[in-house]
């Protein structure tokens, strides 16, 4: 077994290598307004394929997106909670 920089795998793969949890991409600020329309188009979407009527349409898909946007608000505070005090 080789110790200090012999040891070490310095090949181009691995200096190239993606390591998400380890050098996560910086996130900008306006980045997060793009999940609004993301959960918007996805409301729509899900509820056109359940086949709900068409007047019915932007009311079930307001409350899907409500939902969807209290379940992933609720979801980054248990983590900053959890990032905080563990």
């Amino acid at each position: 077994m080789t110790r200090g920089r012999a040891a070490q795998n310095t090949s181009p793969h691995t200096m190239l290598a993606l390591r998400p949890f380890l050098d996560p991409l910086p996130i900008e600020p306006y980045t997060t307004l793009l999940v609004l329309p993301l959960v918007i188009a996805i409301a729509v979407v899900y509820k056109t394929l359940k086949g709900h009527p068409p007047k019915k349409l932007p009311r079930e898909a307001g409350g899907l997106v409500l939902q969807i946007l209290l379940f992933l608000s609720a979801a980054y505070m248990l983590l900053v909670l959890i990032e905080t005090f563990a």
